[in-house]
C-alpha cells in the first residue's frame, strides 16, 4: 500500500470521522488528517434527517408540559385570589379603622370627652400644647391652627370609619400627620413623633390611599 492512499470509512468511527474527516495513509506511514467540507455537509444532512423528528418530538413534549404547568398555575392563582382579596380587605379595614379611631380619640381628649365632660378648659390646654408643638409659628395664629387641626381630625376620623372617599381622605390624613410629626420633631426633637408613632400612622394612611387608588383603577379597567 506504499504507493496508494487508503481512504477509511468515517461512519465506522465515533471521531473525528463523524465530523466529516477522512484519515489517509501514505508511503511514509505518517497519518494525515484532511477535512472534507462536502462530507461535513453530507453528514449534517444525514443527522438532520434522522435527528430532527426526535428533536421536534422533544420540543413538543416540553411545550405541552409548559402549557399544562401554566394552566395549572393559573388555576391555582384563581383559586387563591378570593382568599387573598378577602384578607387584603380585612387588613385595609383594620388600618382604616385604627387611623380613624386615633383621630377621634385625640379630638375627644382635647374636648374632655374622655373625662366625661365637655368644656373649653380641655381645649385651652390643647391650644397651649399646640403653641409648644408649633413653636416656630407666630403666637397669633396658634388658636386658628388648633381649631383647624381639630376640624380636620374630626372630619378625617369620621370619614375613615365610614369608608367614604378613601383615596382623598387617606391622602389628607397622611399629609396632616406628617405635618404634625414634622412640627413635633422641630420643636421637641425627632424622638417625640417617633414615641407617639405619628410617622407610622402617616405611613399607614399612605398605604390606604395607594390601595384606594389601585382599586379605583382596577374598577375603571374592568
Amino acid at each position: 500500500m506504499s504507493g496508494q492512499h487508503l481512504s477509511v470509512n468515517e461512519t465506522r468511527f465515533t471521531a473525528p470521522f463523524a465530523a466529516g474527516a477522512s484519515h489517509f495513509g501514505h508511503s511514509s506511514d505518517e497519518p494525515e488528517l484532511r477535512i472534507c467540507p462536502f462530507q461535513v455537509l453530507k453528514n449534517i444532512q444525514k443527522g438532520c434527517i434522522f435527528w430532527s423528528p426526535i428533536g421536534i418530538e422533544q420540543v413538543q413534549l416540553v411545550r405541552q408540559a409548559v402549557v399544562i404547568g401554566l394552566a395549572d398555575d393559573t388555576q391555582k392563582r384563581r383559586d387563591a385570589y378570593p382568599a387573598c382579596e378577602k384578607n387584603s380587605r380585612l387588613v385595609i379595614a383594620y388600618a382604616r379603622i385604627a387611623v380613624g379611631a386615633a383621630f377621634l380619640s385625640a379630638v375627644a381628649s382635647r374636648l374632655g370627652l374622655w373625662d366625661r365632660t365637655l368644656d373649653l378648659k380641655h381645649f385651652a390646654n390643647f391650644i397651649a400644647y399646640a403653641a409648644e408643638v408649633n413653636s416656630f409659628l407666630p403666637s397669633a395664629v396658634i388658636p386658628y391652627v388648633a381649631v383647624l387641626a381639630t376640624v380636620c381630625e374630626t372630619l378625617f376620623g369620621i370619614l375613615l370609619l365610614l369608608g367614604l372617599w378613601p383615596r382623598w381622605i387617606s391622602l389628607g390624613s397622611a399629609v396632616l400627620l406628617v405635618l404634625f410629626g414634622t412640627a413635633m420633631a422641630i420643636s421637641f426633637g425627632i424622638k417625640s413623633p417617633m414615641d407617639y408613632s405619628v410617622f407610622s400612622a402617616s405611613g399607614a394612611s399612605v398605604l390606604l390611599a395607594l390601595d384606594a387608588f389601585r382599586r379605583k383603577k382596577s374598577q375603571a379597567v374592568d
